[in-house]
């Protein structure tokens, strides 16, 4: 028997628990959401020269209107199948993706693996014929190229198995993440339907916004965040390029880590079809502004590339056409959404 989920690219890739979420909605009904909350960025204050960025958004688990989410412990898991695999077919059968830790060294698919490497995979589909799983991950982090494939049985049960809970190899999921597509949704008062609209806030957007451009933590607008943030432990908003920037200069001949500028540069592409959004939908004069968004993501996709090739070769000019172009980027981008707020505010109804 051959079975998968419905999946499809999302807009957003850089870590693989946004992605698997954003991968079982539709990527229209959902856009209004996605430009609302992933307009504020973030970085942890003490990587050591890592340049782990992330978006600031509430949990995507609870927070995204189209999923239904449940998750299951590990031991109940044990309890009442007989193997995780009979458990990851029966998941499917019903129509549910999952989200789980596992350890990437026992997976050919991440072939820079080296050692024990704890990692969320996806889980979305099976075939009991080739006895092979349906998964999707970023399986190169080198390059951060989010992708569908396939493992064996065999291969998923060692990677579950190898998260044993102590040292490093711990299950920081608690067990498996279970999703699916929301069929029906309650609007109070007894009223029901099939379908559910996200109306954008431009109070929302302009809030952080305001936050992105002074760098200031957003998580106050949360009623379900992700994580517990300690004040100061974090950068914001421009504040997250300027950190890039300041590891970049201090390198001396090692490689860039790329997943920070991947980031940005999805971000970049994420803001051109925010603003394409906000003026189609004409909460936005034109002015230029699709232009300038669109000269943003084209510079910050070449500033990617440009990085990737200085890991390959390691030369200085190299890398200081990554600094040059990344510091642009930041200058071009505070002008963008200072831009965008006064226009919007001239719009806001």
């Amino acid at each position: 028997m051959n079975t998968k989920c419905r999946v499809a690219l999302p807009y957003i890739t850089s870590y693989p628990e946004i992605a698997t979420v954003l991968s079982i909605i539709d990527t229209k009904t959902s856009f209004p959401w996605l430009a609302n909350w992933f307009l504020q960025i973030e970085a942890y204050r003490h990587q050591d020269g890592g340049l782990l960025l992330d978006y600031c958004i509430p949990d995507p688990f609870t927070s995204c209107p189209w999923i239904l989410y449940e998750k299951i412990s590990r031991a109940f898991i044990k309890s009442k199948w007989d193997s995780v695999t009979d458990f990851m077919i029966d998941a499917v059968n019903n129509g549910q993706v999952a989200s789980f830790v596992v350890d990437t060294s026992r997976i050919g698919l991440y072939r820079n693996s080296h050692g024990y490497a704890g990692h969320t995979i996806m889980l979305y589909g099976y075939d009991t014929e080739k006895q092979l799983f349906s998964v999707g991950d970023n399986f190169a982090v080198s390059n951060k190229a989010f992708r569908f494939d396939v493992c064996s049985f065999a291969e998923l049960e060692s990677a579950y198995a190898g998260v044993t809970g102590f040292g490093d190899r711990t299950d920081w999921v608690h067990g498996v993440r279970l999703l699916s597509p929301k069929t029906l949704f309650d609007h109070g008062h007894g009223k029901f339907s099939h379908t559910y609209n996200w109306v954008f806030s431009k109070e929302l957007f302009v809030a952080l916004a305001e936050d992105f451009l002074y760098s200031r933590n957003s998580t106050r607008w949360f009623s379900n965040p992700r994580l517990t943030y300690s004040e100061g432990e974090y950068y914001y908003g421009l504040d997250c390029i300027s950190y890039v920037i300041d590891v970049l200069r201090a390198l001396r001949g090692e490689p860039i880590d790329i997943r920070g500028i991947f980031l940005l540069a999805e971000y970049a592409g994420l803001m051109e079809m925010r603003v394409s959004y906000l003026l189609e939908n004409r909460m936005l004069p034109e002015g230029g502004l699709r232009e300038k968004a669109q000269e943003i993501h084209e510079d910050m996709r070449r500033t990617l590339m440009l990085s990737l090739k200085y890991n390959f070769t390691e030369k200085q000019s190299i890398l200081d056409s990554v600094l040059f172009r990344l510091e642009w980027f930041r200058e071009a981008l505070q002008s963008l959404m200072e831009e965008l707020l006064a226009d919007i505010d001239d719009f806001r109804l």
